[in-house]
């Protein structure tokens, strides 16, 4: 990033508290949601039909929550359901340390734990509106700056979580939990609503990204990325110590080196000016995705799975990072909504993951996931390929 660029993100107003907020959020979900599952098996005594449902009940709710704040803040932009989306958050860790019947933990992951979906893409949406003020490339720096922040939390997050739940107990990691989105909601309340620009507050429907362009093929392509990257989470640990012959050490490495790489990428694109459009590079990052697996599947061995995550990296942070601002553009006057698509077809994308990949596994092994992975991705490619020639062509 220029020093212009740099200093004029600094000196914007409430942007270094969006900063830290972003960071505390990550910090909040990354020292808890790897360890949601085995509290639900080991504590709660959950069936693996009982946890099924009960993860899809809660990614349902997450994205209806999200999707609902979402047009909301359309409507009237602002902070406030961030700070309430926060605060049900914390209700909800709170009263998980009351009860482990099935039925009341169903109840409080659908209504209270759910929320927390929901301030990841109102935060984005609200520094889109202090950032719409500022030049273009300098405004996508800024988001790109905001998820690198997040992306950082999740580098250190699941090890604090860990040393919390072994010296405290889940009891322990949940009271955290709640304190930490206290905090976030904190420092979210000192962030000054912005004054919504003409941007902010337009007419499109549904159905429209940029005028006479539809946003939905455009969620399919994302969606379908989200979609390989879920089953290779699922698949990797299993491929690495079965076929691979690793242990659970080499896949701690893997995992732990492509989430600081993500974050090497995402620094450099803020602190590097744009020689690429966002376009181009969100392409590129669709095939670096193709190359990845197609390299995972060919190659079952550790030194190459290993060095294999740096290709994973800088997809999964081109597509992350620049992915919340292409969005954005494409329905300049439903940023809310438009964050909200992009947050939710993750969660989407992890609930088909979950159920595909067990079902591909079944019939053909854990091996075969990964070139079905490079078919999604590969597919979410040709599609991302075929809307940005419609719309370089004015179609």
């Amino acid at each position: 990033m220029r020093l212009t660029t740099f200093t004029t993100l600094r000196e914007l107003p409430g942007y270094s508290s969006l900063v830290l907020a972003m960071l505390l959020l990550g910090l909040t979900k990354s020292i808890t949601e790897p360890y949601i599952t085995l509290f639900a098996v080991n504590q709660a005594r959950m069936s693996p039909v009982q946890l099924g449902v009960f993860l899809a009940l809660l990614s349902l709710s997450a994205i209806l929550i999200s999707t609902r704040l979402a047009h909301r803040f359309d409507h009237k932009p602002g902070r406030r359901l961030a700070l309430l989306a926060l605060a049900v958050a914390a209700t909800g860790y709170l009263l998980l340390t009351t009860t482990t019947n099935y039925l009341l933990l169903t109840l409080i992951a659908v209504v209270f734990l759910a929320a927390g979906a929901a301030p990841f893409p109102q935060l984005f949406a609200v520094a889109k509106g202090h950032l719409d003020h500022l030049d273009s490339a300098i405004a996508t720096h800024g988001i790109t700056a905001l998820r690198s922040s997040f992306s950082l939390a999740w580098a250190v997050g699941p090890f604090l979580g860990a040393v919390i739940l072994a010296r405290f107990g889940f009891h322990g990691l949940f009271l955290a939990t709640a304190a930490f989105y206290l905090l976030t909601l904190w420092t979210v309340s000192r962030i000054k609503d912005f004054t919504p620009g003409k941007a902010v507050v337009a007419h499109f429907s549904d159905q429209q990204g940029l005028p006479g362009q539809p946003i939905w093929p455009v969620l399919a392509s994302f969606g379908l990325f989200y979609t390989a990257m879920s089953m290779g989470i699922i698949a990797l640990p299993i491929y690495v110590t079965r076929t691979a012959h690793g242990s659970a050490s080499d896949v701690g490495l893997m995992f732990g080196l492509s989430a600081l790489l993500e974050v090497v990428v995402m620094l450099g694109l803020v602190l590097l000016p744009f020689r690429f459009s966002t376009e181009g590079l969100i392409r590129l990052a669709l095939a670096l995705f193709v190359l990845y697996f197609a390299l995972v599947a060919a190659l079952p061995y550790v030194g190459w799975l290993v060095a294999a995550q740096g290709i994973r990296a800088v997809s999964i942070a081109l597509v992350m990072s620049l992915g919340i601002s292409y969005f954005q553009s494409l329905m300049p006057g439903r940023v809310g909504f438009a964050t909200a698509l992009f947050s939710n077809s993750a969660i989407a994308a992890e609930i088909i993951a979950s159920l595909g990949a067990g079902a591909w596994a079944q019939v053909f092994g854990y091996q075969a996931i990964f070139p079905l992975c490079a078919g999604l991705a590969g597919a979410s490619w040709a599609l991302m390929f075929f809307i940005q020639s419609r719309i370089r062509k004015g179609l």
